[in-house]
């Protein structure tokens, strides 16, 4: 059985919208902290910072490191570059 915090969050957020964190920079009100963070992150560029120890490229999301390592340094890269030696995932 759910908490009743649980059901108090739930209408809170989405069926009442209330505002419990506004955005300093633009003013935009947010109804959870998570919410709050992310923007922070994504348009401010305020909040923790994960780097790809590979290239150093910095990211303001774990999820978006992670997609990158696997697109950019996990996934087999087969085709060679017959002058440099650089390797790629298509031909």
């Amino acid at each position: 059985m759910a908490h009743p915090t649980n059901l108090l969050r739930h209408v809170n957020t989405v069926h009442e919208k209330i505002i419990i964190k506004s955005c300093e920079p633009c003013g935009k009100g947010f109804t959870t902290y998570d919410a709050y963070n992310s923007h922070m992150r994504t348009y401010h560029n305020i909040g923790e910072q994960y780097k790809c120890e590979i290239c150093l490229k910095m990211f303001n999301h774990a999820s978006s490191r992670r997609i990158h390592m696997k697109r950019m340094h996990i996934a087999e890269r087969k085709y060679e570059c017959q002058i440099c030696q650089e390797k790629f995932k298509d031909p």
